[in-house]
């Protein structure tokens, strides 16, 4: 009787940032590490990351943050414009 392979879907994690009221990233984690921190108020900003948060892809891991504007992540393809406006939104209400 043949053996049939199994195949397994890649395991992805999602990296995850929040965003002050002047639009600065405050925060950035994956849910690798830290699966059960609450996600209200997050953007996610990759669904297929690994286990270490990269706010960019080549960048490095856990990267300081505060002084990072969240329109560099549209600069670099991270975040659309709506994805934007919709973070900038939320924090100016």
């Amino acid at each position: 009787m043949p053996e049939t392979a199994t195949a397994f879907e890649p395991f992805y994690h999602r990296h995850y940032i929040t965003v002050d009221s002047r639009d600065r990233i405050t925060a950035v984690w994956s849910n690798g590490p830290h699966p059960d921190r609450d996600t209200s108020g997050a953007v996610c900003i990759n669904d297929r990351g690994g286990c270490q948060f990269r706010l960019f892809p080549d960048g490095e891991k856990k990267p300081p943050v505060g002084q990072v504007p969240a329109g560099a992540l549209v600069a670099a393809g991270r975040l659309t414009e709506e994805e934007f406006r919709e973070i900038v939104g939320e924090n100016k209400a």
